[in-house]
Parts: structure tokens; sequence; C-alpha cells
């Protein structure tokens, strides 16, 4: 047990560093919604993932991979991990618990990430508005779009420059 724990500190000194970029990748391009969208279809992971996940990834392009673990709150004695995988300044992590894994959150500024249900990087504001059930009620003046999602805590953001995609962060569910 005392090895366990010296490799979970030592991981999550590991971490800190690759905490701290994204912290300042985010902060860079905080994120205000001009208006918030609910809908269901594009609330949900925006990238496209095959599974099974993270052995997809490690077989990715990652500049690096970094892990954190900790204590599941639900279940005793069980350590689960929140893998983050880097691709220059987009990421993605994937929480991992003993019987299943998803994506945690992910922001992608490029096409390092493939994307899901039509997104593309570059993508016209007015095509990603056609992409939308309930177009009439949007204005094409907005630049910055969260769709939440209507059952569960789950938000994606699309931020526009100049009528382009210019990235989507995705904060998915956490238990």
């Amino acid at each position: 047990m005392e090895k366990q724990s010296e490799k979970i500190d030592q991981n999550l000194k590991r971490s800190d560093s690759l905490i701290a970029e994204i912290q300042i990748a985010l902060e860079k391009n905080k994120f205000v919604p001009d208006v918030t969208i609910t809908d269901e279809k594009y609330s949900l992971n925006p990238f496209k993932l095959e599974k099974p996940i993270l052995k997809n990834l490690f077989g990715s392009q990652y500049s690096a991979v970094d892990t954190t673990l900790f204590n599941n709150r639900h279940v005793d004695n069980q350590i689960d991990t929140v893998f983050t995988f880097k691709y220059g300044s987009s990421f993605i992590e994937i929480y991992k618990n003993s019987s299943e894994e998803f994506i945690k959150n992910g922001f992608s500024n490029s096409d390092t990430l493939d994307l899901n249900r039509g997104l593309s990087y570059g993508m016209s504001k007015t095509d990603f508005l056609k992409l939308l059930s309930n177009i009439d009620s949007i204005s094409n003046s907005h630049n910055n779009f969260r769709i939440k999602n209507p059952e569960i805590v789950q938000n994606v953001d699309f931020k526009f420059v100049n009528n382009k995609l210019e990235y989507i962060y995705f904060e998915g569910y956490s238990d």
C-alpha cells in the first residue's frame, strides 16, 4: 500500500506542470458565452474517439501524456485514473475506472483531434448554425456559443473569430 501511495504522489507531482500549461491555455482563451443553447446531440463529446479510447489514444501522435490517480469516492480501495493527452496546445482528458473509460474534458484549436457530427475546424458560423435544430432563435451576430446537455451537467463551448470556428472546449460529466 505504501508503494502505491508513493506512486500516486510521484504522478501528482509530474502532473503539476502539464496541468499548469493547460490552465494557462484555458485562461488565455477565457470563454464567456454570448448565447447558451440546450441541445442533446451537440452537447455530447464533439471529438471523434474510437473505442477502446485509451488504446487508440496511446497509438496517436500526442506530444505528452500524464496520469493522475485518485481514490474512487464511491468504491472503497479503488483507484481511478485521469489520462491527459496533449497535442500541441490541444488536450483531451480520459477518465478510467475499473469498468469504463470516457472523455472528461477536451480543448482543441486545430485539426489534431478529429471532430464528430459534421463539425470541423475553421468551419463558418453559418454552417455551424445550420447544424443546430433551433437555428431560428439564434442570431448570427454571436461569436461564443455554449451548448449544454438537458439531462446532465455537460457543455461544449464553440468560439468563432472572423466567422470561423477557432476552438472547441468540452466539459464532460464528472462524478
